[in-house]
């Protein structure tokens, strides 16, 4: 498959996974928008503008345009991170005792922190892939500039401000 073509259905899967993401966690954003209103945290917010990231990588990504990459890169690195470091969580705490919540809304998401960690792991390999870079015109000091940023979000995203 040549560059041009893969980055092409990189964007759709992008713009796919954002509407996943929507129709998964509706009323979670729902309930993040109200908490907004009672008292204002960054990480909620970066959240959000992250996830509402995903549809104008996928187009940008469409359209073979380095910006997109930046941004796809960006959110897929924090997305796998933060599986990496969820899973993690759930390994070191202990198991809940069982009751009717724990019936009701199992706690164990390792399954999907792993899908995550292999669905946007892959994606992230294909973004790095060095025909993709070099098509894209992505050089070190790009690829740089998106780690830092990644990295700082993250971690105002685990740190709860």
């Amino acid at each position: 498959m040549t560059p041009e073509k893969l980055i092409q259905r990189i964007g759709i899967l992008l713009i796919l996974t954002f509407l996943i993401e929507v129709i998964r966690s509706f009323q979670m954003i729902e309930v993040i928008l109200l908490s907004l209103e009672e008292e204002f945290k960054l990480n909620l917010v970066l959240s959000i503008f992250l996830t509402l990231l995903l549809p104008v990588a996928g187009v940008l990504m469409w359209y073979k345009k380095k910006l997109g990459w930046t941004l796809s890169t960006v959110y897929l690195l924090i997305t796998v991170a933060s599986a990496v470091w969820f899973m993690v969580i759930e390994f070191v705490t202990p198991e809940p005792e069982e009751g009717f919540i724990t019936l009701i809304a199992p706690v164990d998401n390792t399954s999907r922190h792993l899908f995550s960690i292999l669905f946007n792991g892959a994606i992230l390999y294909l973004l790095f892939k060095e025909s993709t870079r070099h098509y894209l015109q992505i050089d070190q000091k790009s690829i740089m500039n998106t780690g830092i940023i990644s990295t700082v979000v993250l971690l105002i995203l685990i740190s709860g401000i």
